[in-house]
């Protein structure tokens, strides 16, 4: 068992690699009164295109993903899984996002018997046409909810502006005729290719020792055995300049909403710091108390406050600014302005990180925190080593970060 010590904090998150390949994680908070486990699988909604077992190119619907989560959260008499956790006072969860699968539970007791429980009822799952067909229903009013949503078709409409690959900006539940079209063989593929334990991790906060919660899944493994995952996933390369730098879409709003965006190269295994050097310029420059914010609201350039966000979508980190005015090609061109020649003050950037660390610190009192940090990396760079590395930084690398994005490419988007 690895002990991943994590200095600032004094903490300790426990590792174990099974020879099958599935990663435990393990933070031991011995004041909890309660346990979380996650069970998460590097496959998502976007993956309908790969390489199977055998060497075959295979596509599947749109929506495959999302439905084989929902069959796997079935049993065989058709009742949920939540049944059974529920017997222990216990909670269950599942989701799928564009990259990942993930199984949820939590509670207060009895972990190793809900462990061993959703471990077999995924690894050893049985499919029957009639538990397929007994989740088209429910899935298709996801679905028809999901297109009926204005926000939803704006979102779809700015990927493809943004990206250069439109499977980012399908609804993960698919639409209505793609559920419609999802077969039993779809799900099965999808299954036997990438729910292998050598493509899993789980991560458990617990007041159980490591050892404890560890040996539960060597005992599930010791009388399980799988094959390891050969299917390959299709990967994308975005283009780092817009295709068209202002795009528009008549959704029928009551006031505009402009979306300015910029995209920075964002190598994985290069850039883990990048994130945190992206997210500081704009909190100085565009946050809650900075001077352009102030300025925008005072002379009522904007109708509500400014918001940004980022994402890494494969080589790129997809930056985002937005807010609601009655101009907004007048709100693009100040935005803009302003990228083009961020303030950066030391002192600033040196407080944020000051902020950084303590806001690290306090998260490490709360397991939840912790959990979704080891989550965060895994899903974003498929380790944890940097788990506590980004609070480290280097203020010349900040100022190339700066450059970089005064010289990007940069768009707008205009809902309306």
């Amino acid at each position: 068992m690895e002990e991943i010590k994590i200095k600032r904090a004094k903490e300790i998150i426990y590792k174990e690699t099974l020879d099958n390949g599935l990663q435990i994680f393990v933070f031991r908070r011995k004041q909890a009164t309660s346990f979380t486990e996650q069970l998460i699988f590097n496959v998502g909604g976007k993956d309908i295109n790969f390489i199977d077992n055998l060497g075959n190119k295979v596509n599947v619907p749109m929506g495959t993903h999302h439905y084989l989560e929902h069959v796997l959260c079935e049993l065989e008499d058709l009742s949920s899984t939540l049944t059974f956790y529920s017997r222990y006072g216990a909670n269950s969860n599942a989701f799928t996002s564009l990259s990942n699968t993930a199984f949820i539970f939590d509670g207060t007791t009895n972990f190793r018997e809900m462990a061993l429980f959703q471990l077999d009822s995924i690894f050893n799952k049985k499919f029957n046409d009639e538990m397929i067909e007994h989740e088209r229903g429910p899935i298709s009013e996801e679905a028809r909810t999901s297109m009926s949503n204005n926000y939803r078709e704006g979102y779809r409409k700015y990927i493809n502006h943004a990206l250069d690959n439109n499977i980012y900006s399908s609804v993960l539940t698919g639409t209505l005729d793609e559920v419609k079209s999802i077969t039993r063989n779809d799900i099965e593929l999808v299954y036997n290719n990438f729910y292998k334990p050598n493509n899993a991790y789980v991560i458990v906060t617990t007041n159980e020792e490591p050892e404890k919660i560890i040996n539960v899944y060597k005992e599930f493994f010791s009388n399980n055995k799988y094959n390891s995952l050969n299917a390959k996933k299709e990967s994308y390369n975005h283009n780092l300049v817009f295709r068209n730098e202002i795009e528009k879409v008549d959704l029928g709003f009551e006031m505009p909403i402009a979306n300015v965006s910029f995209k920075l190269d964002f190598d994985l295994n290069k850039y883990y710091k990048k994130w945190n050097y992206v997210g500081v310029l704009l909190d100085c420059n565009f946050g809650q108390v900075s001077t352009f914010r102030d300025e925008l609201l005072y002379k009522k350039k904007v109708a509500s406050d400014l918001g940004f966000g980022f994402r890494v979508y494969d080589n790129v980190l997809l930056v985002t600014i937005d807010a609601k005015t009655d101009n907004p090609e007048e709100f693009y061109k100040l935005v803009i302005n302003k990228l083009n020649k961020l303030d950066f003050n030391e002192e600033d950037i040196i407080r944020k990180y000051k902020v950084f660390s303590s806001n690290f610190l306090v998260n490490f009192d709360y397991p939840e925190s912790v959990s979704n940090k080891i989550f965060f990396n895994m899903a974003t760079y498929n380790n944890i080593d940097h788990i506590e590395d980004y609070l480290d930084y280097d203020i010349n690398d900040i100022k190339k970060v700066k450059e970089e994005i005064e010289k990007s490419s940069k768009g707008i988007f205009i809902e309306y």
